[in-house]
Formats: C-alpha cells, sequence, structure tokens
C-alpha cells in the first residue's frame, strides 16, 4: 500500500542531469554495474553509490545523510515497482511484457529518484575542508553510503572501477580497508 503522507518530487524536476549522466556511464561498465547489483542484494542502496561516488568526482564531502522525502520516494516508488518486477517469474513469457514495463517504470523512478538528489546536491554548500586525495575523498564518500565490511570492500572497490586508474585500484581497496576496519573497531 502506497504512503498516502509521501511527498511527490518538486515540479517541474530535470531528470537529464549531470548526476543521471554520470550514472548512466557507470552503469554502462559491467564491473561497476554487477558490483553495485551485489551490494544491493546485500542491503546497499544504489542511489546512495551513485550520489557518494558522483560528489566525490565534483570534490564534495557526502556525509551519507538522506532527505527523508528522497527516501519515502525511493521506499514507495522505485521499491514497490522492483518488488512488483521481482514477483513475476522470469520463466512465464506470458508474463513478460508486463515485466518488462515494470522494469522501465522502475528505472524511470531512480531516475527521477537521482534528480530529485541532483536538485538537494545543488541547494547544499561546498564544504569549506576536503580531505585529501580525491582518493580519499572517494573511499570516504563510499564509507558514508554505507559501512564498508570485508565482505565488501572488494565489491566497492569493482564499483569504482570506472572511475579510478586501474594503477589507483589497490589504494582504493586498502583506503576502504581502512574505513572498514575502523567501522569494525567501533562495534
Amino acid at each position: 500500500m502506497v504512503n498516502q503522507t509521501a511527498q511527490l518530487p518538486p515540479a517541474p524536476l530535470q531528470t537529464d542531469t549531470p548526476l543521471w549522466q554520470f550514472s548512466v556511464k557507470l552503469w554502462g561498465n559491467p564491473r561497476s554495474a554487477d558490483a553495485a547489483l551485489a551490494l544491493q542484494a546485500q542491503g546497499w542502496v544504489v542511489s546512495h553509490l551513485l550520489v557518494a561516488a558522483f560528489s566525490a568526482q565534483q570534490g564534495r564531502v557526502w556525509d551519507g545523510r538522506e532527505p527523508e522525502t528522497i527516501k519515502a520516494w525511493r521506499q514507495e516508488a522505485t521499491m514497490n515497482l522492483r518488488s512488483l518486477r521481482r514477483f513475476l517469474p522470469k520463466s512465464r513469457p506470458d508474463l513478460s511484457d508486463l515485466r518488462q514495463r515494470l522494469a522501465q517504470a522502475e528505472l524511470e523512478a531512480e531516475r527521477i529518484e537521482l534528480a530529485w538528489w541532483s536538485l538537494h546536491l545543488q541547494q547544499q554548500p561546498l564544504p569549506s575542508t576536503r580531505p585529501q586525495g580525491a582518493l580519499a575523498l572517494l573511499a570516504d564518500n563510499l564509507a558514508a553510503a554505507a559501512e564498508p565490511s570485508a565482505q565488501t570492500v572488494e565489491l566497492l572497490a569493482d564499483f569504482a572501477s570506472e572511475l579510478i586508474p586501474a594503477a589507483t585500484r589497490e589504494a582504493l581497496t586498502e583506503a576502504l580497508q581502512a574505513r572498514a576496519g575502523y567501522a569494525d573497531e567501533q562495534k
């Protein structure tokens, strides 16, 4: 059942944003897309990963906080469409057209969510200080998306593989491991 108190996105909402273009490019990398889906299966929110990585690429710190309005949209629109699509078995050819339409609607709901994120990010002031180095910023932002763990560090590095030179992947993995170690010590 849809939450009647959830807000609709602001109108008019420009959906072809730099964040959307960034997401499409990142999603076009099979390694990044596969890692994002694997992280999603573990409970991570892919839009958080995209916002974190995009913010890092823009030189912005992202603290992981999500406005309740955007969270409600994801829960009420995107996740309900995803649940319904997943409910329909792939083995039923008679339901394939409906499943395809639901997948398209789910993608459009994600696009609207990212457009809303884009608007939110534009309204946020740039921080006065930044971590040293682009790699540290990327690791910090990804860690803000959700706590990295020993099981997710490699997936996070795979997700970000489109954004960094291959030679720095190991350094990103180590930076994420350090953040995972810190998160594990705090528990």
